[in-house]
């Protein structure tokens, strides 16, 4: 369990991983692979992103040990001495290069595998610290948490099932993923606004006035949903608005019975959602996993897979609804 805390597998495991699996499950749904094909892709991808997001975890809080310090903030790295931290470091790049050989004959993959450590070890580590950089930060972390790994995760699944992807959905992909991630971050950094003003950190979201916040909000939440409809249309899978339509009628439930602030980008009170978080989440892998349960022989196994290794956020929408009890009783 300390193991788990370090490397901070609560803050991505069931948060970051499903909307990233959607692009592994849109082409999967297209595809013609055996079902054990299948699920070894899944698994490859999950280990393969899990191995990534170790590293991302032991590198960021080692450079923000001193900050969390000033800020108060606990740091997990902190504990441990100089060589150990380092030593924890270069351990967690091990299964990295391990994948990264294993994707040899997966140039596209193994380019945007790569970039999201990349773009992790340029936003955080000194002498770059694009932390630091306004405008560079956002990006670097947009890119290396959301854009990068769904195209390597839609490169990988399509060369597996010699699929094509067309132009335009990895522009609709890129553009949905890494207005998702700008979200992403922009929120985390408005989260955390008092605590880097505490260490001296200067991002990018100190320099927003009122105006500029609801136009940048206004114009990620229109290119997201604009190039996921696209990656909708294009891989024609109309079911996905039904659970569009669940998504929102769990919406106006959880409007009413707790009272939320729906967010896009910043909260101004504790209790809060964040809108389309739970549909990428939940929703979304969801649909397209029944709609391969539906179209392929024993397509149900990769629903009875995902079930059991992302069962928090069917959880959190039980609980969100007050179902958890009526269940109990």
């Amino acid at each position: 369990m300390k193991w788990i805390q370090i490397i901070r597998a609560a803050e991505w495991w069931d948060y970051k991983f499903p909307p990233i699996l959607v692009a592994c499950y849109l082409i999967l749904g297209q595809a013609t692979l055996s079902i054990f094909d299948s699920l070894y892709t899944v698994i490859f991808i999950l280990l393969a992103l899990s191995a990534g997001a170790i590293y991302v975890s032991l590198i960021n809080d080692l450079t923000d040990i001193e900050e969390d310090h000033l800020a108060g903030k606990k740091n997990r790295m902190a504990q441990f001495s100089n060589t150990t931290r380092w030593v924890l470091i270069l351990l967690s790049l091990i299964p990295i290069f391990i994948f990264a050989i294993l994707l040899q004959n997966h140039s596209m993959a193994l380019i945007f595998y790569l970039l999201c450590y990349v773009a992790f070890t340029l936003y955080s580590v000194a002498p770059f610290r694009f932390k630091k950089r306004g405008l560079l930060g956002i990006l670097a972390d947009a890119s290396g948490s959301q854009l990068f790994p769904t195209l390597f995760v839609a490169f990988y699944t399509a060369q597996e099932c010699h699929f094509i992807l067309s132009n335009s959905q990895t522009l609709a992909l890129a553009i949905w993923s890494l207005s998702f991630g700008l979200r992403g971050i922009l929120w985390h950094q408005f989260h955390d606004l008092e605590n880097d003003i505490k260490s001296g950190l200067n991002t990018w979201v100190q320099q927003l006035k009122k105006p500029a916040i609801k136009l940048l909000a206004l114009t990620l939440i229109t290119a997201e949903v604009m190039a996921f409809l696209m990656l909708v249309d294009s891989f024609e899978l109309n079911g996905v608005y039904i659970a569009l339509v669940m998504y929102l009628i769990y919406l106006l439930l959880h409007l009413k019975l707790n009272f939320p602030e729906v967010i896009i980008l910043k909260y101004s009170r504790s209790n809060y959602t964040i809108f389309l978080n739970e549909f990428y989440q939940v929703f979304l892998p969801l649909a397209l996993l029944i709609h391969i349960s539906l179209n392929q022989a024993q397509g149900y196994y990769l629903l009875i897979l995902h079930l059991l290794l992302f069962p928090f956020g069917y959880y959190r929408i039980l609980k969100t609804l007050h179902l958890l009890n009526f269940i109990k009783r």
